[in-house]
């Protein structure tokens, strides 16, 4: 009687591995098709949300990602940024959204131009961080980027 209930809930208890095995291994297989596709298996939508500064209110527009094939020579390198421009102006959101592609591409041919050592090098980050917003500006006219954030930087 004893070896009897000993083989069932042995059974029972290679059942129960068997579908832990099982959950941990489609797990593993999502964590690993997230991390080689690149995106998020979910993604929350975001395009305006405020922020309180230090001088006042300011709204956010983002985040956008860009991938982008650097400009080293020899080496075949890229730029993977997340950011979010920061204004002050509420009127300047609707030209932002009427420029979103202008905007984008002006961004990317910036991040074109960049080295990996440029970015690398001390201060390199703010120099990008400048240009963008002193380029991003000279195309709007209804306002300006107070501020632009990365909120991911990857060189590779």
């Amino acid at each position: 009687m004893s070896e009897i209930e000993i083989k069932k809930t042995g059974s029972g208890m290679k059942i129960l591995v068997i579908v832990l095995l099982i959950i941990v291994l489609l797990n593993t297989a999502l964590l690993a098709f997230n991390f080689l596709s690149g995106r998020p298996l979910y993604a929350l939508p975001v395009q305006r949300q405020t922020r309180q500064s230090v001088d006042g209110e300011c709204e956010l527009f983002g985040p956008e990602e860009y991938t982008v094939n650097l400009a080293d020579s020899g080496q075949r390198r890229y730029l993977k940024v997340r950011l979010v421009l920061a204004y002050e102006d509420k009127k300047l959101q609707k030209e932002l959204e009427r420029r979103q592609a202008q905007i984008r591409d002006l961004i990317i041919l910036t991040l074109r131009q960049r080295t990996a050592e440029d970015l690398a090098e001390n201060g390199g980050m703010e120099t990008l961080r400048r240009d963008l917003k002193n380029r991003i500006n000279a195309v709007l006219k209804t306002g300006i980027i107070k501020e632009i954030y990365f909120t991911d930087f990857l060189v590779q």
